[in-house]
């Protein structure tokens, strides 16, 4: 899968890594500053009150990398949205290519018609940055969640398309909430791993 209208925005994962950067270079300045005696270093209220209301909105269960650190956290962010595309390639556009191949084999289109509809149907399916975004930010568990993230969802993804999108990401961008409840299922039977929206999800 290929991730169109490039140019890097920053997901919630990376602003909240980034705020806590900021917040241990606050520290250590401010360390420095009283081991010297000297006042501490100023800083705009403006901008301390920002860093509170977004490192607070941003620590909310709400969103899925608190829970999921293998997926969000550090290095593992971009790691995930890689696997998260290949999954999306092999799963969801590859198999595009069969049903062409077999129109070609009964002669209703020639191989050049065959290339050229599946490329246009493989694009079709393509996220934008902005969905992808909105996907790795929210890391959605059902139908009804992930349809507001997708453009023109209806006309781009067939529902059987969208249990296998759910599907790649709850096991990538929820894994450690995914193996929690595994684990869980294992170990106390009133835990369960259930399934919504045709894909395994966490309950």
């Amino acid at each position: 899968m290929k991730v169109k209208d490039a140019g890097h925005v920053m997901s919630n994962a990376e602003v909240a890594h980034w705020i806590s950067q900021k917040r241990a270079q606050h520290a250590r300045e401010d360390a420095q500053d009283k081991a010297s005696g000297a006042r501490p270093t100023p800083r705009p209220p403006n901008f301390l009150k920002s860093l509170e209301k977004h490192e607070r909105h941003l620590s909310s269960d709400a969103y899925p990398y608190e829970q999921n650190p293998s997926a969000y956290k550090g290095d593992n962010s971009d790691k995930s949205i890689a696997k998260f595309q290949a999954e999306h390639m092999s799963r969801i556009q590859e198999p595009l290519a069969a049903k062409y191949k077999d129109a070609v084999r009964k002669k209703e289109l020639s191989v050049r018609e065959a290339q050229v509809k599946l490329e246009m149907e493989q694009e079709k399916k393509e996220l934008t940055e902005a969905e992808l975004l909105m996907i790795h930010n929210h890391a959605p568990t059902s139908a009804e969640q992930l349809q507001p993230m997708i453009e023109s969802v209806d006309d781009r993804f067939t529902p059987q398309e969208l249990e296998v999108l759910l599907d790649i990401i709850l096991k990538v961008f929820r894994v450690d909430q995914l193996q929690a409840a595994r684990l869980a299922k294992r170990t106390e039977p009133t835990a369960e791993v259930s399934v919504e929206g045709g894909a395994e999800s966490i309950g």
